[in-house]
């Protein structure tokens, strides 16, 4: 093998593990999920958040704002990259915030919109039962 064509390997070898090291950054991070919903705890400064997410899924959450009026939660997965099914199940992950919530909203960064208060279970049955 000349000198020339060496090089050559040698760049495209770390050209490819350049993509990958940035990749697997980036995997780590997860993809933003939609919240289905979050409950408080009695002290009001910890969120349980509840999400459906790709069975064996890594979950995180981070609070990105916290304001008088609103508390902006992310949720983040990682799927599995070992399974073929997608079976989704739920799963829940908690923050904890600077302050108690009190009569503030809960605002999913995935939409921008304001999340349900209570279980998921609960949740359903009231909307089952028509209330």
């Amino acid at each position: 093998m000349t000198t020339s064509a060496r090089r050559r390997r040698l760049r495209m070898t770390i050209a490819s593990l350049t993509l990958l090291v940035v990749l697997a950054a980036c995997a780590h991070d997860g993809e933003p999920i939609p919240l289905q919903s979050y409950t408080v705890d009695a002290a009001g400064t910890a969120l349980t958040l509840y999400v459906e997410v790709t069975s064996g899924a890594t979950v995180s959450a981070a609070v990105t704002s916290e304001d008088d009026d609103a508390v902006t939660v992310e949720v983040r997965a990682v799927a599995p990259t070992d399974t073929f099914a997608a079976v989704m199940v739920g799963e829940s992950t908690s923050v904890t915030l600077d302050e108690p919530l009190g009569d503030r909203m809960v605002v999913d960064a995935s939409s921008d919109r304001p999340a349900p208060e209570g279980d998921p279970i609960t949740l359903r049955s009231s909307a089952l039962a028509g209330g």
